[in-house]
């Protein structure tokens, strides 16, 4: 009897852990899932990054604002003031 016994409490065993690793793969699938959808979110929140951090962007906002005067870049060189 005790044999029996032992039988079915390992086969309850076997089903239990069977079940789990049913219900943990279904996670790991759902987390997955959701890494790649924000994965491909990042992808595109770094191609609006770009295009705000970029000259073009602030050329069309400052065209958009009336910004009409272009800037004259300014070199240290030509500065006598600013040498020593």
């Amino acid at each position: 009897m005790t044999i029996s016994a032992l039988f079915v409490v390992l086969v309850v065993a076997n089903v239990y852990i069977f079940v789990s690793g049913i219900r943990i793969g279904d996670e790991i699938n759902y987390l997955e899932r959701e890494t790649k959808v924000l994965h491909e979110q990042n992808v595109g929140l770094n191609a609006k990054i770009s295009l705000f951090n970029s000259l073009k962007y602030a050329g069309s906002v400052a065209e958009k604002m009336n910004f009409k005067k272009k800037s004259s870049p300014i070199y240290l060189e030509n500065l006598g003031f600013a040498k020593n």
